[in-house]
């Protein structure tokens, strides 16, 4: 079995909460592989327009995404011992 995204933060998947205005959240998408492809900035949500508000740009809230809370995945990545490299 390949370990993904998936099997280390299943959380993604499982959030029905609505993110909260003002907020800032880690967004993520469904990859191929079933992995989870986390965006490399964290977005904050903007409830009057309905989008993910990146520095520099704008992304409407898509159905594809996924998204947490930026401390709840903080606090998963760190209880798990993950470490994530945005190098690429």
């Amino acid at each position: 079995m390949t370990i993904t995204t998936i099997h280390m933060i299943p959380e993604f998947l499982f959030n029905v909460k609505q993110p909260v205005h003002g907020d800032r959240y880690v967004l993520a998408e469904l990859g191929p592989d079933d992995r989870i492809d986390i965006y490399k900035e964290y977005p904050i949500y903007n409830l009057l327009t309905d989008t993910w508000v990146f520095s520099g740009s704008t992304c409407k809230k898509d159905e594809e995404h996924f998204w947490l809370p930026e401390g709840e995945f903080l606090q998963i990545v760190a209880s798990r011992n993950l470490e994530l490299d945005f190098s690429f």
